[in-house]
């Protein structure tokens, strides 16, 4: 995420802020109107996270559903990316590639907070 942050400020697309993107999970507010990075969250429930970040390029939203089975949790991650320009389109471009390597991690940082509870 540092690296996309140096790469699009040129492009005058959010960045968010160094501290709240290295926050441990369990000190993060997910209260509606709370803002985590460059995400505000849009929705939450016990269940699920709707969180969403736009800039004069794009509209991304973020779905983070949890559901526990038993003893075991099932965590989904959805997104959703709305173009405004072809800066957009180009943006994405770029970053796909990386857009699973950034899911993956936080999906890691969320398996390991809930396994060590």
């Amino acid at each position: 995420m540092q690296i996309r942050n140096i790469l699009v400020k040129p492009f005058g697309l959010k960045t968010g802020i160094k501290d709240k993107m290295v926050q441990p999970v369990s000190a993060i507010n997910l209260s509606k109107g709370n803002k985590i990075s460059f995400f505000e969250v849009l929705e939450s429930n016990d269940e699920e996270v709707v969180l969403i970040a736009s800039d004069k390029h794009l509209t991304a939203c973020l779905s983070i559903k949890i559901k526990k089975n038993h003893d075991q949790y099932e965590i989904f991650l959805s997104t959703i990316v709305k173009f405004h320009n072809y800066l957009g389109h180009v943006y994405f471009f770029f970053v796909k590639p990386f857009h699973i390597l950034i899911m993956r991690a936080m999906l890691n940082r969320m398996i390991n907070h809930f396994t060590k509870q």
